[in-house]
């Protein structure tokens, strides 16, 4: 078993993401997150929500980040299969 905790987290991730039910879990986390739309609103009048909402697109940007980084080929394939779900 791996003692690095960057492995564990590597060997977490290749789990989650080899199933394509894992996979779809991911990116409604990366959907929900807000990672494909904009945070700024044109009829926002509280500066607040915008705030709010780019610090949800930055969670979904780190937990990208790391699935590209941990297992590239699977978060390609992600996206793939929900290429037409947003």
């Amino acid at each position: 078993m791996a003692t690095d905790p960057r492995e564990l987290e590597k060997m977490d991730m290749e789990v989650v993401m080899s199933t394509e039910n894992g996979r779809r879990v991911m990116y409604r986390q990366l959907v929900s997150a807000g990672l494909y739309r904009l945070s700024f609103s044109m009829g926002d009048q509280d500066a607040n929500a915008c705030i709010f909402r780019e610090g949800q697109r930055n969670t979904g940007l780190k937990l990208l980040a790391e699935l590209e980084e941990l297992v590239p080929d699977l978060a390609i394939k992600m996206m793939g299969e929900n290429r037409n779900v947003t």
